[in-house]
């Protein structure tokens, strides 16, 4: 069986700042593998941006271990710039460079030569449809804009670890469908590792391999988002709906029926239960009646707010 690869692995991590009385970061464990995006989830406050800052070396930690590639970066951090790529919040680029100077040169940073740089350069201008604003000035760029100029500066020159915090604020629908499709299209064809933190919950169901949910400095979930899923044992909805005119008698099931306007409906049920209530509901004597019955399946959203709001730690050391 050939052996897993790690890209990242972190142990026992803590860190807090020195005005504060508790951890922003506390006893944090965690491996990310070769080729994996793993997406940080958590509220404000969580320790996602320190966890970040530590790993890319713009920190350091009280306590624990974080190795790239299977090299501590306490020793020495200077490797760091050519394992990792970090798109942070806030862009920090040259406000006098154009955005296509920014791509370039940040791709002339990492090593490439100026004909390398030219082409991969022009490729992402191109693949984004970006053209409009190749020429502008970062400085008169919009959010979205910045984001997008950003997450083209973090990709150049393939960093065998890119690092994405909240890399779709303010983007158009078009360029987050773009977007998501070349991080997937990356790892597969370079094996590149993502990590992504975000707020989104909803996006990052639909790109992660893990999440690790974070509250208040300490990972409290980690796992693939169906497991996380399945582990709330949270109910399924079936929903349906009814013309307003025919009404439903009698509804002596196994489910309580409840009602949201006129013609809506809905039934919540356990996932065992869905082909048995699915049956009961269109056997009813409205059943001809009913239309648009759908099941609708909780989400990682709804894990992850059931996960933050049943996990409170105190986090002062004894």
């Amino acid at each position: 069986m050939e052996q897993e690869e790690f890209v990242v692995h972190i142990s026992d991590l803590s860190k807090r700042y020195k005005k504060s009385k508790v951890y922003a970061n506390y006893k944090i464990n965690l491996s990310i593998k070769k080729g994996e995006i793993l997406g940080i989830l958590g509220p404000n406050g969580a320790g996602k941006t320190t966890l970040i800052r530590q790993l890319v070396g713009l920190l350091k930690p009280d306590e624990g271990r974080i190795e790239v590639e299977g090299k501590s970066i306490h020793d020495n951090t200077r490797f760091l710039p050519e394992k990792i790529a970090y798109l942070s919040q806030q862009l920090y680029a040259h406000k006098a460079l154009k955005v296509r100077e920014f791509i370039f040169f940040t791709g002339i940073y990492r090593g490439l030569d100026k004909k390398e740089a030219c082409l991969k350069t022009d490729e992402l201008i191109e693949y984004f449809k970006a053209d409009w604003i190749k020429d502008r000035l970062i400085e008169h760029l919009s959010g979205g804009e910045l984001q997008l100029a950003g997450f083209m500066g973090s990709i150049i020159g393939y960093r065998p670890l890119i690092i994405l915090d909240e890399p779709t604020n303010d983007m158009d629908p078009q360029n987050r469908i773009l977007l998501w499709k070349l991080v997937k299209e990356l790892r597969a064809k370079k094996g590149i590792t993502f990590i992504l933190v975000t707020h989104n919950v909803h996006e990052a169901q639909d790109v992660v391999d893990r999440v690790a949910i974070m509250q208040k400095g300490r990972i409290i979930t980690l796992g693939k988002p169906y497991e996380i899923i399945d582990a709330i044992q949270t109910k399924c909805k079936i929903s349906f709906e009814m013309p307003y005119n025919v009404e439903l008698k009698s509804w002596e099931h196994s489910y309580e029926l409840q009602k949201v306007n006129d013609e809506k409906y809905y039934v919540e049920v356990v996932s065992e239960d869905i082909n048995k209530v699915m049956y009961e509901i269109l056997s009813c004597e409205a059943g001809e009646y009913i239309r648009n019955i759908k099941v609708i399946r909780p989400s990682l959203e709804d894990a992850y707010l059931k996960e933050i709001e049943s996990n409170v730690y105190e986090y002062e050391k004894d």
